[in-house]
């Protein structure tokens, strides 16, 4: 062997100068790469401009980057296969001393791997070798790992979600976005580089032995939107990610772990159905695909792995679909592959078809050898060795390998539970949880009732099925439980089914998922034969799949039946929760099944400490009404929440950013231009906080807080006033017609004379609610921006909802008007309110933007009485203080408006006179009725590309009637 080759600091020097000195040969300019300084670690904060912060295109397409080209001259081709190989990290390679086995090191020093699988490697273990692997390594070490669904898939640390088919019951592309992040954290804090995930594959065969509660579900857009979230949530965090298995594992029957899988679709619907997610992920910036072991008919492969196959990666994923990244096989040492290729074949092959690097091999010297033989018998060129290299050391680059390939054991803190973390973990949790039959109002469970638990279980849920009966036990004082594994048990149920006959309603939980590599899938005969012997008791029965969903389908007319995702830690305390009424049940699941009414989309709502849900709800005639509003020109796209009780039960985004066809389309986390929601959502909470907690008197004088103001005829102004409206001021003014800079509009402000006097009739003012927020500032002593996002924002997790965007956003922002009075541009990305944009885009009365996603948060804030999450952020009595009418003179709360019998163009007959809310200029709206519990949200952009287009006032009547109607009908 080579002795191991060193890439020492002055060669690495004398490399970059004399690469730098050939840069005249490349057109266009380097100045975006700006080295990383200073020591790598999980929460480190990158130039935007650095390498470290591109996504894929910009990566790929770099004409030269010092470090990973200097360094790629520099290698010999062995040097370069080596970087291309991923052998496996198992125990087997760490002796019972401690000490690293000779096999681990020949595969660093001598073959000099590009990296390794972290498979099933203890955790402590795996931290006491990692920075001597990499101390070892000339070239930075690559590790990866599956943690699909979270670092606990492969070590006892760090935060475990649902599984994916749990994310696509919540259906929330902020907490899927969240979770990427969480999981990058934890990833990078213990040297995880890589993750071999998201599942992007499209689950639509309820007998796949593989996927099943892997994938999101069967609606391609659905996968591909919080797949891509997902990878966005990551990779934004300095986590490489790989969707997988392309191009697609979904529509299969076969687990490639044991043959080679083929997709039998015709081409039209694999087009549609199962490349449709990846194409998302490679729009969303997806850095790697992982090739599965596939066949597929529609294309004439299905003898041939995708793994292995030019067809499907060269033509279909290269050219086709225009990926640039890194593309990766699933593990080779798969029988797709053994079965039928010798290792060094299966490499050639993989390598001229496409593949950059190769994951767990079954002989990883074989496939080294084989491809250097390869290239030096002209079956492979080296120029095609390059092109795969080069994009393993951009990303080394990207993930700041270069500068610092080791961890800090300091850091490993981060895997240790943040309450944070547990918290995202839960939120996902607890929207994921589906209601899918309730024959019998058996929910919410009852402290005086005799409840038994029968636990069914398969060995890979063994000793985690007792998560939330432990939760429950709490407050259930007469709760039994036994937990059974049928397939080990020898038939006789006698004492089981005497515990369950004493109990007065049964609670039956399956654990059950696929087991991979067994082609094994739903709970066998022996679970579904123990059911039945409990159903002979009679008894009124709650059954709970903690797993496989599928399980419906072999059940015969079950009283209440609920799906949970997973038995991690916040799937427990969710579905705990949700048994005992402390929150509504409100997912949808994602897949059908067969042999039952439940089709994917499918999900009864039963609001918190009910016990008769809302059924399915018919939103037809709104999506048609909405979708004509589009077609008429009324706004050119919008977002939709609805809510009943404290949960929204429909989500819907129409249209597009702009009137044309090729304008991104509208999605629940399109950010618009709030306008004057501003003054409820930022101005108004903020006074509610600052009036509980003492410091903000409404009946006193504005000049008790603006002192200037003393002696000035706003002294006889009180904050009341300014809440609803009565304070004398003018409606607005057009500031930008006579002033430069912000100081100049509030001085302007407080000498402007009065209009009427003071509480003696309403006039809808901006200049109010600006002197408003002046107050806010003062009291606080923080800005209004930063102290809305302290005290408000940030607890409601509303990550979404700022004043002036940063410029990252702007590509999610929806445009507004095209100004050609002032500005005389497009205006998008910047407050479309003249008053506002001179005061620097933060203003009491308009500057805030958000998307629905957020503002869903907030309605369910207040629906919820001012608590989030159990934290108590405004005092339910002062909620329903501001949002009551104040008096017979108009309609308005303080900072609120609400609707009356005199006014009701907004809403319409059917909102009750308890409903509250808020419009905003620029085509936005935000109600909800306290009575009949039912909110709207909706979001628009009407006045793009003027606002001279006033057609939004009907449709917001109509809007609303609509809704209700669908909602109590």
């Amino acid at each position: 062997m080579k002795k191991p080759f060193q890439f020492s600091k002055v060669v690495q020097f004398l490399l970059i100068l004399t690469a730098a000195a050939a840069l005249t040969a490349f057109s266009g300019s380097l100045s975006f790469i700006t080295p990383l300084k200073g020591d790598f670690n999980m929460s480190a904060k990158f130039h935007k401009d650095s390498v470290n912060f591109m996504g894929t295109p910009e990566l790929f397409s770099l004409k030269f980057e010092p470090w990973a080209d200097s360094l790629l001259a520099s290698m010999t081709l062995e040097e370069k296969i080596g970087q291309m190989i991923f052998p496996d990290l198992e125990p087997r390679y760490l002796k019972a001393d401690g000490s690293i086995d000779e096999e681990l090191i020949s595969f660093i020093k001598d073959m000099k791997a590009g990296g390794f699988v972290l498979f099933a490697l203890d955790r402590g273990k795996y931290l006491g070798i990692y920075n001597k692997l990499q101390e070892m390594a000339g070239v930075p070490l690559l590790i990866g790992a599956d943690f699909e669904f979270g670092v606990p898939m492969r070590f006892k640390a760090g935060t475990a979600f649902p599984y994916n088919m749990g994310l696509g019951a919540a259906d929330d592309s902020g907490l899927v976005y969240e979770m990427g992040r969480v999981i990058a954290e934890e990833s990078r804090a213990m040297g995880v580089h890589f993750n071999y995930a998201p599942v992007s594959d499209v689950n639509s065969n309820p007998f796949n032995p593989i996927v099943n509660v892997r994938s999101i579900g069967e609606d391609p857009d659905l996968t591909g939107k919080l797949t891509s979230a997902l990878i966005r949530g990551m990779q934004d965090n300095n986590l490489l990610t790989s969707a997988k298995h392309f191009p697609g594992h979904g529509n299969t029957t076969v687990d490639s772990h044991n043959d080679i899988a083929v997709i039998e679709r015709e081409k039209d619907d694999f087009y549609g159905i199962d490349i449709a997610p990846f194409r998302h992920n490679i729009k969303s910036g997806a850095m790697a695909i992982m090739v599965g072991h596939l066949g597929v008919k529609a294309l004439g492969t299905q003898d041939v792995p995708a793994s292995i196959s030019p067809k499907i990666i060269t033509d279909l994923l290269i050219k086709e679909l225009g990926f640039k990244g890194l593309v990766v096989t699933d593990a080779m040492n798969m029988k797709a592959i053994t079965k039928y290729y010798k290792d060094d074949e299966a490499a050639v092959m993989a390598v001229n078809a496409g593949i950059d690097a190769l994951l767990y091999p079954h002989d990883e010297w074989e496939m080294y050898n084989g491809l250097i033989n390869a290239v030096k018998q002209g079956r492979i060129t080296e120029e095609r060795i390059n092109r795969s290299v080069r994009k393993i050391l951009l990303i080394k680059r990207w993930l700041g390998l270069n500068e610092n390939k080791y961890i800090d054991q300091n850091e490993i803190s981060v895997l240790e539970k943040d309450d944070n973390n547990q918290k995202i973990a839960y939120d996902l949790a607890r929207k994921s949880i589906t209601l899918l039959r309730y024959e019998k109002p058996l929910l919410p469970l009852k402290k005086t009732k005799k409840y038994f638990a029968l636990l069914i279980s398969d060995n890979e849920f063994r000793g985690k099925e007792t998560g939330y009966i432990d939760d429950l036990k709490k407050s259930l004082p007469y709760l039994n439980y036994q937990v059974v594994y049928p397939k080990q048990n020898d038939g006789d149920y006698g004492s089981i089914m005497e515990n369950a006959a004493e109990a007065d309603y049964l609670l039956i939980s399956v654990f059950n998922k696929w087991v991979q590599a067994t082609g094994a899938i739903g709970p066998g005969k022996e679970v579904i034969s123990l059911i039945k012997e409990a159903e002979k008791l009679g008894k009124p029965t709650i059954y709970i799949s903690h797993g496989n969903p599928y399980i419906l389908s072999q059940l015969d007319n079950p009283d209440v039946y609920m799906s949970v995702y997973g038995v991690m830690s916040a799937n427990d305390h969710a579905i705990a929760d949700a048994l005992l009424g402390k929150g509504a049940i409100g997912g949808k699941i994602p897949v059908t099944i067969p042999n039952s009414t439940v089709h994917a989309g499918f999900g009864l709502y039963l609001p918190a400490d009910s016990v008769l849900p809302q059924r399915e709800f018919n939103f037809s005639r709104v999506d048609e009404l909405v979708n004509k509003s589009v077609k008429d020109s009324v706004f050119p796209g919008g977002s939709l929440v609805v809510f009943y009780g404290d949960e929204a039960v429909y989500k819907k985004s129409y249209g597009r950013l702009v009137y044309a066809d090729e304008s991104p389309a509208v999605t629940q986390n399109t950010i618009y231009d709030l306008a004057s929601l501003t003054k409820v959502i930022a101005t108004t909470t903020a006074s509610m906080i600052l009036f509980d907690r003492g410091k903000l008197d409404i009946e006193k004088s504005v000049a008790e807080y603006l002192p200037e103001l003393k002696g000035t005829d706003k002294e006889i102004i009180t904050v009341r006033n300014l809440l609803t409206h009565e304070s004398g001021f003018t409606a607005f003014k057009r500031f930008y017609q006579d002033f430069k800079t912000a100081d100049e509009v509030i001085k302007d402000i407080y000498s402007t004379k009065l209009a009427y006097k003071p509480g003696s009739k309403t006039v809808y003012s901006d200049l109010g609610v600006i002197l408003l927020g002046k107050i806010i500032e003062r009291i606080s002593g923080k800005t209004l921006d930063a102290f809305v996002t302290d005290e408000v924002f940030k607890p409601l997790g509303m990550s979404r909802t700022f004043y002036n965007p940063a410029s990252d956003y702007l590509p999610d922002i929806a445009p507004t008007e095209q100004d050609n009075y002032w500005r005389m541009r497009l205006v998008r990305g910047t407050v479309h309110d003249e008053a506002a944009a001179m005061l620097n885009g933060v203003a009491g009365h308009a500057g805030l933007f958000s998307d629905a996603a957020d503002l869903s948060r907030f309605m369910k804030f207040l629906a919820d009485g001012g608590k989030y999450d159990g934290k108590q952020i405004v005092r339910s009595s002062t909620i329903d203080y501001f949002t009551a009418r104040q008096s017979l003179r108009s309609s308005r709360g303080l900072g609120w408006d609400t609707k009356t019998d005199t006014k009701k163009e907004n809403l319409g007959k059917e909102f009750s006179n308890f409903t509250f809310g808020h419009t905003g200029f620029t085509g936005t709206s935000f109600f909800y009725d306290r009575e009949k519990r039912i909110g709207v949200i909706f979001l628009s952009n009407r006045v793009y590309p003027t606002r001279e287009n006033t057609k939004i006032i009907q449709f917001r009547k109509k809007l609303h009637e609509a809704v209700i109607k669908a909602v109590l009908q």
